[in-house]
């Protein structure tokens, strides 16, 4: 392995330490919360969550609707580029999320963009609720958080 791989290796290391760490600030997870982080290519984010004292993480590629994860107490999904990627995100996630679980969306520069008026409605009308957009450190986007309405709270409102 060239210097060069091992150096970029250990950089992204470090950003998704970084990462976790604000992650469990936002969402004050502990180590007993089953957590599954979206997308491909996300090894890292699951090393650190792993360093970071939690045993029951899980990857789940973002085209699959939830079927054969058990569901999460909180759910990541870790760069959604725009509006689309979104509603198609919150429609997929099937049982993934356990109802009154933490659903976490970076959203990326583009897509954070967007003002709050245009996005909120993409998660209400999928039954989400406490939506709460939080500043994020460095060049990362913009951090959304959102609790998944139990079937009895979503069929009241």
């Amino acid at each position: 392995m060239s210097n060069a791989l091992v150096l970029d290796k250990a950089r992204n290391l470090a950003t998704a330490a970084a990462c976790v760490a604000e992650l469990v600030a936002a969402t004050e997870a502990t180590p007993s919360d089953r957590i599954t982080v979206l997308g491909g290519g996300q090894i890292e984010l699951l090393i650190a969550f792993l360093r970071h004292g939690f045993d029951d993480v899980a990857c789940l590629s973002s085209t699959r609707n939830g079927s054969g994860v058990g569901e999460a107490d909180i759910v990541i999904a870790p760069a959604i580029d725009n509006e689309t990627e979104l509603a198609a995100l919150l429609c997929s996630l099937g049982r993934a999320l356990r109802p009154g679980g933490n659903l976490v969306v970076r959203l990326t520069e583009t897509a954070a963009l967007r003002n709050q008026q245009q996005l909120l409605p993409i998660f209400l009308k999928s039954g989400f609720a406490a939506v709460e957009r939080r500043a994020s450190s460095g060049n990362l986007g913009s951090l959304w958080l959102a609790r998944k309405q139990s079937k009895i709270s979503a069929r009241a409102a």
